[in-house]
C-alpha cells in the first residue's frame, strides 16, 4: 500500500514507536527494516516519505499504563532525553518514562535515532 500511495506522488509519513513491555530487539530491527523499506521505495517514485520516532510513553488511565503500574509498581517519571534530541523541532517528543522494552537505554536510543534519521535522508 505505502508502494502505491508513493507512486501517486502522495507524500507518506510513518510514526514509528521503540520501547514497549516486552519488545526485544529483534522486534525493534523488524520495526527499523520497515521503515528502511518504505524509504528505499520513495527513492524511485514521486512521494516522499518521513518518518516521526518515539519511544514509549504509557498514558495514564490506559490498560497497558494499569499492566505496568501492576508489575512495577510505578510508572518511570518524566525526563527529557538529551541522547535522541539531536534533531531540530524534536524537543516536545524527546521524553522518557521508562524503557520497558527487553534491551538497554542504549539499545532503544540507537534504534529510535538511526530510523529517525531515516526521516532526515541520513540513512
Amino acid at each position: 500500500m505505502a508502494q502505491k500511495i508513493l507512486q501517486e506522488g502522495i507524500d507518506l509519513k510513518g510514526y514509528f514507536i521503540y520501547g514497549f513491555p516486552q519488545e526485544t530487539e529483534c522486534d525493534f530491527q523488524q520495526t527499523f527494516e520497515l521503515a528502511r523499506k518504505i524509504s528505499n521505495i520513495s527513492q524511485t517514485t514521486e512521494g516522499n516519505f518521513r518518518t516521526s520516532v518515539f519511544q514509549f510513553r504509557p498514558y495514564h488511565g490506559t490498560k497497558l499504563y494499569n499492566d505496568i503500574v501492576s508489575e512495577k509498581g510505578i510508572v518511570h517519571e518524566c525526563e527529557f532525553n538529551d541522547i535522541i534530541s539531536k534533531f531540530k523541532g524534536r524537543n516536545q517528543f524527546n521524553f522518557d518514562f521508562g524503557n520497558y522494552s527487553e534491551v538497554s537505554d542504549e539499545i532503544l536510543n540507537q534504534y529510535i535515532i538511526k530510523t529517525q534519521e531515516i526521516g532526515e535522508g541520513n540513512a
